[in-house]
């Protein structure tokens, strides 16, 4: 995304430009808003809880779920810098070793 919004500066258009990373800004802080209710509503379910054993089930779900959601990110990058070409060399990994991307 950032890429079709830098190749619109690149026109001569960067008012618009500056305007569609601060929509972007915008979403970014509403989503982080959205954590914060959801941090809130899961203290309302551990409040409720009776058992320790269900907090403790509950702890080790949102860790791994978090170590899942981490790890995608962390592919991603690496996926990026694999298909990036940065002049000194003809191909990234990603097109060396023939990787299937799904488009």
């Amino acid at each position: 995304w950032i890429g079709v919004f830098l190749g619109d500066a690149e026109t001569g258009d960067s008012g618009e430009s500056v305007r569609l990373l601060r929509m972007l800004r915008l979403a970014r802080i509403v989503r982080l808003v959205r954590l914060l209710k959801l941090k809130w509503i899961m203290d309302i379910i551990n409040d409720h809880m009776d058992s320790e054993y269900m907090s403790v089930v509950i702890n080790i779900i949102k860790m791994i779920v978090l170590l899942l959601c981490l790890n995608h990110l962390i592919a991603c990058i690496w996926f990026e810098i694999g298909m990036n070409r940065d002049g000194v060399y003809a191909m990234g990994w990603v097109e060396a070793y023939e990787v299937e991307v799904w488009e």
